[in-house]
């Protein structure tokens, strides 16, 4: 974790807040490059997981992807984080395994 390279790569222009009854509980940040889109960060606050919200956001991720002419979008996930198994089930393939991570990405068309 570095917080310099965290915050030099921070686009406001690609995040979007999760608002639930007025309160914010996530945000997703998604970015659009040449062939593909990249989820480069999803947050779901701890009391509306397991709700199907992460299966909802990764939906409209996946919309936008294909609105933008994409036809496959990524995401990196740390091998340790429970979401590899939603991930898996919305049919998102290891691309990239790495000691700790992977790269995930779903053909969209």
């Amino acid at each position: 974790w570095n917080p310099l390279v965290f915050r030099n790569d921070f686009k406001k222009e690609n995040i979007d807040i999760v608002m639930f009854n007025n309160r914010r509980i996530g945000f997703i940040d998604l970015e659009f490059r040449d062939k593909f889109s990249f989820i480069k960060n999803i947050q779901i606050s701890k009391k509306f997981r397991n709700k199907g919200l992460g299966s909802f956001l990764l939906q409209i991720l996946e919309n936008n992807t294909i609105k933008k002419d994409k036809d496959k979008i990524r995401l990196l996930v740390f091998k340790e984080n429970i979401a590899v198994n939603l991930y898996r089930k919305l049919s998102y393939k290891i691309k990239v395994e790495k000691d700790s991570y992977f790269i995930m990405e779903k053909t969209l068309k």
